[in-house]
């Protein structure tokens, strides 16, 4: 039997695409207009491998939440590095040695794409969320035009798509 296609198919369909460039963040202590890149949420689910005589079953195993790499300028006011080293500190001091508690350092953060009028078309909470590590960048002598920033890791429990 012969197949038709759609015209809707064939005929241009209007899109609007997201870009880059309209996102927030929205993190616990980090002013969202101090964030310069910022990765979406992504995850790996293993495989579990079941043998069974000369066949094997596969499975899903467990889901693991991959960090997310986040860049912010750092500004004299406020101070980009004095905000990092604070949320570096609800986990860690360093002057003492001491640790703190998951529920003092772990907080939500929310990822947003933005849509040309500037309402929010995607949301991510990623739950449980950290600053794990960071780079205070390099100052240079030969740029003179380009702002300071700082990178850090942020990890989390898990991630939600609001919608």
């Amino acid at each position: 039997m012969a197949q038709f296609l759609d015209p809707n198919q064939m005929m241009f369909t209007s899109f609007e695409p997201k870009l880059r460039n309209r996102f927030t963040l929205e993190m616990d202590g980090i002013p969202t207009f101090l964030v310069k890149k910022c990765g979406r949420p992504k995850a790996t689910t293993g495989t579990v491998t079941m043998n069974h005589m000369n066949v094997d079953w596969k499975t899903a195993g467990k889901t693991k939440w991959e960090p997310v790499d986040v860049e912010i300028y750092d500004s004299i006011a406020p101070s980009g590095m004095q905000i990092i080293m604070e949320q570096m500190r609800l986990h860690h001091e360093s002057v003492t040695g001491r640790d703190n508690y998951a529920d003092v350092y772990k907080k939500d953060a929310t990822f947003s794409v933005i849509g040309p009028p500037g309402d929010i078309i995607e949301q991510w909470t990623l739950k449980g969320a950290w600053i794990t590590n960071f780079d205070g960048g390099e100052f240079d002598f030969s740029t003179e035009d380009e702002a300071a920033t700082i990178s850090f890791t942020m990890e989390y429990d898990y991630s939600v798509m609001d919608f």
